[in-house]
């Protein structure tokens, strides 16, 4: 017989019919058609799969199918979408064209579910013949254990109601449901786009996708861009929106995750990797982030937010939260960082940007803004590290090649803030503590009412000449230096008890000065112009090539006063036990009391 004969060729049709086809019947391996579904019937291939002969599309390609049940097996569904007499499947092998489609395929399926019972994915579903988008809906929940997808380039479930208008999909309106990830997983690698939408999500096993969206709480979501608008939702309030164990790791190209529910939290204690694109995070109540990296960018948007693991992203990370933001673990990037809390910023970990696989990359920046900035860990910049805040509070580190700290009330540091550049506007500057640290190797700027240098160490910029204005400059037990630079200031009350204060030139007015046993040591000048009292005893000293004081009264009981030439006006002069020496000159001008008891006045040429 002739194989390509018509004879032959109706033959075969015949026996490919017999083989494949079953009388029409609604209800295979958990998939129960609807009574008011249209034209959607079910079928078997050859093995055994199920097959769902998909309604006829409208005039936009949507083919709309409804069900009492819809649950996929192990052995998968066949979404049958082939406009040919066979059509070749993954899934059931050779299965026969769908009589429905009338020649012509859908673009986007939906199985509508609304029996009242949840649904449960443990195989693939896979679409025969031209690819189309896939739609699972069923308000009572969907979990997937084993999912996945073939031959369809987006596919959602969901548990929102689809609204269709004018022929095509426009929105789903969620307002209750859950959809959850568990057991064996989700599998949407061989899918474009995969996204969730739903009340709430439970992710208890790992998801693989490319481009993933889980969008929850009770809104209505556009279909095509998956933008949100708030609705009155069914029952109580779910605790979280989405909910991901430490076995619920997130694996696409690109994520994005939403929760639109305000005061509805987001937990993601699994790990979640992106690598093609972004992680994004927009959540209306607290978020909980443990590992997360990212070939792009990290940004997140939040009522508040803990970062309990490890974040890193490549290109840059912004987070932004209404609340307080806590950064317990490592924050890194090789590009900027931005984060912005409305209130609290609390830092215990490692917050750098610039770094990638451990090499630092050039000139990237820390960008923080908050009400109040805590750092209990480390702040590090290869570029510039900028602090917006009403109080800045450091007990570790903060290290960049710039510094840049605006604090409107006040800035406290107990540990080190070290950079090239360093610039800290405040109302009050606290540098507190032996271990208390405030460097620049070119240059500082200091802009306070007042600076309490309590037992710390401020060290300005090489060769960097200063002025500083301050209503208090205190300084008791602790270090000022200018290497090779001078010093200019004006000052209320300058109180440097054993502390120490050393540069190239000294020159300030002040209201009144404590120097007791405190050291002020010039290279070769030291002016001071004081209003009221200089007190410069119990060893103090003060000491320049030239020393000029002009103070209403002079406190040198048990202090020094030395220089190669110096230059005294007061109204008095407390010099008991004290000692005012000139190697070359002494010029001493008073208008009131000398007690000079045991205190020696001593110079080559007194005048």
């Amino acid at each position: 017989m002739n194989i390509n004969s018509p004879l032959s060729r109706y033959v075969s049709i015949i026996l490919v019919n017999t083989m494949f086809w079953h009388p029409v019947v609604v209800f295979a391996d958990g998939i129960r058609v609807a009574p008011n579904s249209s034209n959607t019937t079910l079928d078997k291939a050859g093995n055994g799969v199920p097959i769902v002969n998909i309604a006829t599309p409208n005039g936009k390609g949507l083919s709309h199918n409804t069900f009492k049940d819809y649950n996929v097996a192990k052995q998968g569904v066949i979404l049958n979408n082939a406009t040919s007499k066979l059509q070749s499947t993954q899934l059931g092998g050779l299965v026969v064209g769908n009589p429905n489609l009338r020649g012509k395929a859908a673009q986007l399926i939906i199985n509508e579910v609304n029996g009242g019972s949840p649904s449960r994915l443990e195989g693939y579903t896979e679409v025969a013949g031209q690819a189309a988008n896939v739609v699972v809906a069923n308000p009572y929940g969907i979990t997937c254990s084993g999912c996945g997808f073939i031959n369809s380039p987006r596919v959602t479930l969901s548990t929102g109601k689809p609204v269709i208008e004018n022929g095509e999909l426009e929105h789903f309106a969620v307002d209750q449901g859950k959809v959850t990830i568990e057991g064996l997983g989700l599998d949407a690698t061989q899918v474009d786009q995969f996204d969730i939408i739903t009340r709430a999500a439970k992710l208890n096993a790992e998801l693989h996708a490319n481009r993933l969206n889980v969008v929850t709480g009770a809104s209505d979501v556009d279909a095509d861009t998956l933008a949100t608008m708030p609705r009155q939702g069914k029952g109580d309030v779910p605790d979280l929106a989405i909910d991901a164990s430490a076995l619920g790791g997130m694996y696409a190209g690109s994520i994005k995750l939403v929760g639109t529910e305000a005061g509805v939290g987001v937990r993601l204690a699994g790990d979640m990797a992106a690598s093609g694109g972004d992680i994004e995070i927009d959540a209306a109540g607290h978020l909980s982030l443990n590992n997360a990296s990212s070939v792009g960018r990290v940004i997140v948007e939040a009522n508040s937010a803990t970062l309990n693991a490890d974040v890193h992203a490549v290109e840059g990370v912004g987070i932004r939260t209404d609340e307080h933001l806590d950064v317990e673990s490592n924050l890194t990037s090789a590009g900027n960082i931005m984060l912005d809390a409305g209130q609290r910023l609390h830092n215990t970990g490692q917050i750098i940007a610039g770094i990638q696989d451990g090499q630092r990359q050039p000139s990237a920046d820390l960008s923080l803004q908050a009400d109040q900035l805590d750092n209990d860990g480390r702040l590090d910049a290869t570029g510039r590290l900028a602090v917006e805040a009403r109080e800045t509070r450091n007990t570790a580190q903060l290290l960049a090649q710039e510094i840049a700290i605006d604090a409107r009330e006040r800035v406290v540091n107990t540990a080190v803030i070290r950079g090239q550049r360093v610039s800290i506007a405040t109302e009050t500057l606290a540098n507190q503590g032996e271990a208390a640290t405030l460097a620049a190797t070119n240059a500082l700027e200091l802009d306070a009412r007042y600076l309490d240098n309590l037992g710390g160490t401020i060290q300005f910029g090489q060769q960097q000449n200063v002025e500083l204005a301050f209503d208090r400059i205190d300084n008791t037990s602790g270090s000022f230096f200018l290497d090779d630079g001078d010093l200019t200031a004006s000052i209320g009350s300058l109180i440097n008890r054993d502390g120490q204060l050393t540069a190239r030139n000294i020159s300030f007015q002040a209201g009144e000065v404590d120097n007791k046993g405190g050291v002020m040591v010039a290279q070769q000048a030291i002016e001071a112009a004081v209003v009221e009292g200089f007190d410069n005893s119990a060893q103090g000293v003060v000491t320049a090539a030239d020393v000029m004081i002009q103070a209403n009264h002079l406190n040198n009981q048990q202090g020094d006063v030395v220089g190669d030439r110096v230059t005294l006006v007061l109204g008095n002069l407390d010099n008991e036990r004290g000692l005012v020496a000139a190697q070359e000159a002494m010029n001493l001008g008073m208008s009131d009391r000398l007690n000079n008891h045991e205190g020696p006045c001593r110079s080559h040429k007194v005048s």
